[in-house]
């Protein structure tokens, strides 16, 4: 019985050390079908636009409540020009336009401050200056322009306050558990 709660310890504590910093994977993809999915509790990304017309996009769950992504400063050595004029988009998961920012964070960098974004599952990509996204039916189909910064590397916060959401991996992990520890005193009872 020790055992298994020292096992449920440590992958409780592996689940949690999953958050945090994610790497673009390949190309995170330009559209909502190729979009790459954040991990629950992803606080940044780090990611390569490699040419004038790519776009990144990130398919995420948001538990509700303030919102927050922006633009960081880039890595020593990895921003020949300075820090790269990015552009964040933020779509809901139809794809319908939520926020757009150009230059609201600090110097050219891309910020989106929500009060209040609902729960649910939101779509956020991230550009370069003159690009702009491109809707058909309200609904965004791709992107348009040329990021005359390419190709940079960037960094992406995510941030919120609000209640985080647990993966359902881990509730079960846990029932599992509290069933466990249940039988065990049942059993010595």
């Amino acid at each position: 019985m020790k055992a298994l709660l020292m096992l449920f310890s440590i992958y409780l504590f592996a689940s949690s050390a999953q958050a945090g910093i994610i790497n673009e994977v390949g190309d995170a993809g330009q559209t909502l079908s190729t979009s790459q999915t954040l991990a629950a509790g992803t606080t940044q990304v780090n990611g390569l636009i490699s040419s004038g017309t790519d776009v990144d996009m990130y398919t995420f769950g948001w538990g509700g409540g303030t919102f927050l992504a922006e633009g960081l400063i880039c890595f020593t050595g990895t921003c020949p020009y300075g820090d790269p004029d990015g552009y964040l988009w933020l779509f809901d998961s139809l794809g319908a336009h939520v926020a757009s920012n150009d230059d609201g964070g600090q110097g050219f960098l891309p910020r989106i401050s929500l009060a209040n974004l609902q729960t649910g599952v939101y779509n956020i990509a991230y550009g370069g200056f003159d690009q702009s996204a491109v809707y058909s039916s309200g609904v965004v189909s791709g992107f348009t322009g040329i990021a005359w910064e390419a190709p940079f590397n960037y960094r992406m916060s995510i941030s919120a306050t609000s209640s985080e959401v647990p993966e359902p991996s881990i509730i079960a992990l846990f029932a599992v558990g509290l069933v466990g520890i249940g039988f065990a005193r049942r059993r010595k009872a």
